[in-house]
């Protein structure tokens, strides 16, 4: 008895000694159809390597005819990422499955292999996962030889999140480096390096098919920024105080220091830069050097840092290449701070979530009066309104970082919201939250879904990005909760489409016209029956030579499925499954209607509606009628709509011409 998975089976009897061996081709689900061909298509090929991001992969299953395969059972395979699997093809002999991205770069020969199969036969197609990044940091970036210099690689994925206890390998064109290191919480692995030779080390890293470079210089040289206050003691000024946007001030020093002799490295010419406010004097700083002093002799140059109108941390980088030709560099941070703030910008992500399980991001921007972010603030958060099922807050309080962003998470409880927004959330810089209130946000607590619609946009068809054989057209189904409420966004919506009938009545007049070869007479209604009308019969020999009608096959309905519209099954066009020629090509026991239309699914929704391309042949315009479905949570719909042409089709003639 065959099981669930199609494959050779061997069977094998054995008596007194005596072995034969047979095998049996099990061919799997379809209705017991024969697969002839299976088909892979990715609808997004390009993913963020974030470990959430999500694309369809639509396997259409048809027989050695061509025919589309309804039933069949298509597993699903893929070297990088997870995908669902099995599936089984619809009516449009289509299996649709869901990947996601993992956290790793996969492109180029690492590209991800999606295979579908089908019985003994499968298609393979590819795609890429991108956005990881490793960064690297020296420091110090110029240092004396044998000296050691520390390296951090910093690991993210696509959506900026730290990957954590992942191996990073690091090589070294100079010295040596500790070979490998793992990632802390942060998505930082450490190592250490130095050389014995001068020069510039170009230092390496690499994770997850991600890589990064920096580099460390070595020599008798070194350049630092300073404490000035300390200059004789000599030590790196690693944390300058902060100071306030428009027009608060900083001194900075940097020194060259010479380890190998007593000279001062007086006269060298120093570029400074920053990324926020402005440096002076302008460029270059000439070193100047104290008295003669033993190693390490050192002279220093100095700029002063002004704050502008932007907040944030100024980096300001200093540059020299000395008159031996040695280039050093060396780098500082100095915060530039807003004034007290006094707005705050809330902003919930998503804005409709699940009853019972859904989570929302509720991030706060805090600004002062000019729109600087304000960093380093406490933020109070609290709920004003809500159905009272239970929700919360991950925590009441947050502080904001260096962007001026504090953020918290809105958990739903068991009741969804009666009306669309009614939940609001309030924001402050005060724990008692005096009025007026300085950030306000609205969300939706929704329902499992209830009722969903699917329409089309029946103004305008979508130009193709290339002049081709084919016209598109956007399709919205929008699904909502027991209380009309948009449901939660993220929502997976199924689309389908699917050939239902053929248009006879070409002059839409709902009617069944009949004429003549040379269009002197016309006819319509009761006469153009094709057995009692005056028009007719219209065969040869009779009152009805040389007559047409609109119902093509003679079927006397408006809509057909058979002649014209089923050209591949119904081969002597009329409009009949005749068994005894063959017609029923994929033994479904029905005359199936010419297919080609295809619609990208599953997509997902924003506020209750997703949206999605229906691609139809030109041919089909004005002449196919089709019935589109959206499907979520059990929840199902269906529009039923003649393919439309395009203006310029209209205009030029050229409406409904294909058949």
């Amino acid at each position: 008895t065959a099981g669930t998975s199609a494959g050779t089976a061997v069977v094998t009897a054995t008596c007194l000694g005596v072995s034969q061996t047979i095998t049996v081709e099990i061919t799997g689900s379809g209705g017991g159809v024969t697969v002839g061909s299976i088909e892979v298509r990715i609808v997004d090929t390009v993913l963020d390597a974030d470990g959430t991001s999500q694309t369809s992969v639509i396997a259409t299953v048809k027989t050695v005819d061509n025919q589309a395969i309804v039933g069949a059972e298509v597993t699903f395979e893929t070297t990088g990422g997870s995908i669902t699997s099995p599936h089984v093809t619809d009516a449009n002999g289509q299996a649709t499955a869901v990947i996601t991205s993992d956290r790793w770069n996969r492109e180029g020969v690492n590209r991800v292999e999606v295979t579908a199969r089908s019985q003994l036969i499968s298609d393979t197609a590819t795609m890429a996962f991108t956005g990881v990044t490793i960064t690297l940091t020296a420091v110090p970036q110029s240092l004396l030889t044998t000296e050691t210099s520390t390296i951090f690689a910093t690991l993210l994925d696509a959506a900026g999140r730290p990957i954590a206890d992942e191996a990073v390998t690091f090589t070294t064109d100079r010295g040596t480096i500790t070979p490998t290191a793992n990632t802390n919480s942060s998505g930082v692995a450490v190592v250490s390096t130095t050389s014995t030779l001068s020069g510039t080390a170009n230092i390496a890293a690499s994770s997850r098919n991600a890589t990064g470079t920096t580099t460390v210089n070595y020599g008798s040289y070194r350049m630092e920024f300073v404490n000035d206050d300390e200059f004789d003691d000599y030590y790196p000024d690693l944390n300058p105080e902060p100071i306030a946007v428009g027009g608060g001030t900083k001194d900075l020093t940097v020194a060259l220091f010479d380890f190998g002799t007593t000279d001062l490295l007086t006269g060298e010419n120093i570029y400074f830069s920053t990324s926020l406010g402005t440096l002076s004097p302008a460029n270059p700083v000439v070193t100047a050097g104290p008295d003669l002093i033993p190693p390490p002799a050192h002279a220093s140059a100095s700029v002063t840092l002004t704050s502008g109108d932007q907040t944030g941390q100024a980096v300001v980088n200093a540059e020299v290449t000395l008159t031996d030709g040695t280039f050093l560099t060396a780098q500082t941070t100095v915060l530039i701070l807003a004034d007290d703030a006094t707005k705050i910008v809330l902003t919930p992500d998503p804005g409709i979530i699940n009853v019972n399980n859904g989570v929302s991001t509720i991030r706060a921007i805090v600004y002062d009066a000019d729109d600087n972010p304000v960093p380093f603030q406490n933020v109070y958060f609290r709920i004003n309104n809500a159905p009272g099922g239970g929700e919360y807050l991950s925590s009441s309080v947050a502080e904001t970082n260096i962007s001026g962003i504090a953020e918290v998470q809105f958990f739903a409880g068991g009741i969804p919201s009666i009306n669309i927004n009614d939940i609001e959330i309030e924001a402050s810089t005060d724990p008692l939250f005096p009025p007026p209130p300085m950030g306000l946000c609205n969300l939706t607590i929704a329902g499992p879904v209830a009722a969903i619609s699917v329409s089309v946009n029946l103004q305008e068809l979508i130009e193709p990005g290339l002049p081709q054989g084919h016209l598109e057209v956007g399709v919205s189904g929008i699904a909502t909760d027991i209380n009309g409420n948009p449901v939660a966004d993220g929502t997976q919506v199924f689309f389908g489409v699917s050939s239902i009938g053929f248009d006879e009545d070409r002059d839409w007049d709902f009617t069944i016209d009949c004429w003549n070869a040379a269009k002197t007479e016309f006819a319509f209604g009761s006469a153009c029956d094709p057995t009692s009308g005056s028009a007719a019969p219209f065969t040869a020999g009779t009152l009805g030579i040389g007559w047409y009608s609109d119902d093509t096959n003679q079927d006397r309905e408006m809509f057909s499925t058979g002649g014209n519209m089923a050209p591949t099954e119904d081969t002597n066009g009329n409009g009949i499954l005749d068994f005894v020629l063959g017609e029923d090509k994929n033994d479904n026991g029905v005359m199936d209607p010419v297919q080609g239309s295809t619609i990208e699914s599953p997509q997902t929704t924003t506020s209750g509606i997703a949206t999605a391309t229906l691609n139809y042949p030109m041919s089909f315009a004005a002449n196919i009628k089709v019935r589109l479905t959206a499907e979520s949570g059990g929840v199902s719909n269906f529009y039923d709509y003649i393919l439309l042409c395009t203006e310029e089709m209209v205009d030029n003639g050229t409406c409904g011409l294909g058949y």
